[in-house]
């Protein structure tokens, strides 16, 4: 596979950079490196038919590691960093505050404030949140339905994991 290259809705690409023969190959190539976010994040995005476009571009682009999950809800992928800066700056309550999530603060972005500003991690965190239509699927106890809305999957392992996270999380708060 060429590492410029990524599959689009109607065409897949299969992610396959060679297999490694050692765990220590495997380990020198990714262990500590942003090299994994970046396949990883690329092509697997696209493989289920454009359901869950990332908006990611090739391994090259290092948008893998660039737009991986950050802020309370795990934010991930360069089209979701777009959406959010929209959002937020289409809120009138923005007005004098603009944010550009899918830009580095040296491209005059705001990418790391959904690490470092608990508000604006959460903020950034109820826009999705609502912009996923997901407080009805909560409301109702609906995980697969959550789920589905944020991730456009409802794989019954996953949604089995995020209801024994959400249902500790529902103790700590008791």
């Amino acid at each position: 596979m060429n590492l410029d290259d990524c599959a689009t809705t109607t065409q897949r690409v299969k992610c396959i950079q060679g297999v490694p023969t050692t765990t220590e190959e495997i380990k020198e190539k990714y262990l500590c490196s942003s090299a994994l976010f970046d396949y990883v994040y690329s092509c697997s995005a696209r493989l289920k038919g454009g359901l869950y476009d990332l908006g990611n571009g090739s391994p090259n682009s290092k948008d893998g590691s660039t737009f991986l999950g950050r802020g309370f809800i795990q934010l991930t992928g360069k089209a979701n960093y777009e959406d959010i800066s929209t959002l937020w700056n289409k809120d009138p309550e923005n007005a004098n505050n603009k944010k550009y999530f899918h830009k580095q603060a040296s491209d005059g972005g705001h990418i790391d404030e959904l690490e470092t500003d608990l508000d604006v991690a959460m903020k950034a965190s109820m826009y999705y949140w609502k912009w996923k239509d997901c407080n009805s699927k909560a409301d109702n106890d609906d995980t697969a339905g959550v789920t589905y809305n944020i991730k456009g999957s409802d794989d019954d392992k996953e949604v089995e994991n995020r209801g024994t996270i959400k249902n500790k999380a529902i103790d700590v708060l008791k």
